[in-house]
């Protein structure tokens, strides 16, 4: 039971290999020959993981070297606008991966989980994101294999949102016209209080005494 499910773990994980290369069958050919070895029935348990083994090895190293790339943290003055991101392949050949992205305080109108090829190298993309609220956010980006069974790299982005949602450029206005409308009464009140007040101190100066004098 234990070597069935040895195999059967180390078939999946190469179906999920190769999914993420192409042409899948140049680097896959000697795995699925391991494989077709491990199986055979003259083995034993150890022997038959030997095989595996290898094959797990040659997996982890075919999928080694991909990564997010560390960035400074992004201010963002709009409410939509496309994040720049920079994934790294260091392998020889193109990757194909799912990358998946997931945020609090923002929204990603292209979607969530989008599926890329990774040339060799740095790999610059753009992502399209709405902001939801201004503040502080943090945007977690996961590389797996096509349908996420291996988790293949995680980074983070850390962001500033100074843009105003639609509703809290409602309240902003709103909070603008009240303020205006208090400043503006206070400003009336003052200005008829002074002239109450000067009106007042003529009256009692008279036309006939001159002014100072009791």
């Amino acid at each position: 039971a234990a070597r069935a499910a040895d195999l059967q773990l180390t078939r999946g994980l190469v179906e999920a290999y190769s999914a993420m290369v192409a042409p899948a069958d140049a680097p896959i050919v000697p795995l699925r020959t391991q494989l077709l070895a491990a199986a055979a029935a003259e083995l034993t348990e150890a022997g038959s993981r030997a095989f595996t083994s290898r094959v797990f090895d040659s997996v982890l190293d075919g999928t080694s070297g991909l990564s997010i790339v560390p960035s400074e943290r992004i201010t963002l003055t709009d409410r939509q606008t496309d994040l720049p991101l920079t994934l790294r392949n260091d392998q020889p050949l193109p990757i194909t991966v799912d990358l998946i992205l997931s945020a609090e305080k923002l929204r990603f109108p292209d979607g969530e989980r989008v599926t890329i090829v990774l040339q060799p190298g740095n790999n610059d993309r753009t992502i399209r994101v709405e902001t939801l609220a201004s503040g502080d956010a943090r945007v977690t980006a996961t590389l797996t294999s096509p349908g996420g069974r291996l988790e293949l790299a995680t980074g983070t982005v850390d962001i500033r949102s100074t843009a105003i949602s639609g509703l809290g450029l409602i309240i902003s206005i709103a909070a603008l016209l009240v303020l205006g409308g208090w400043w503006g009464r206070t400003i009336v009140r003052v200005r008829r209080r002074r002239f109450a007040a000067t009106v007042a101190a003529d009256s009692n100066t008279g036309p006939d005494q001159p002014q100072g004098e009791s």
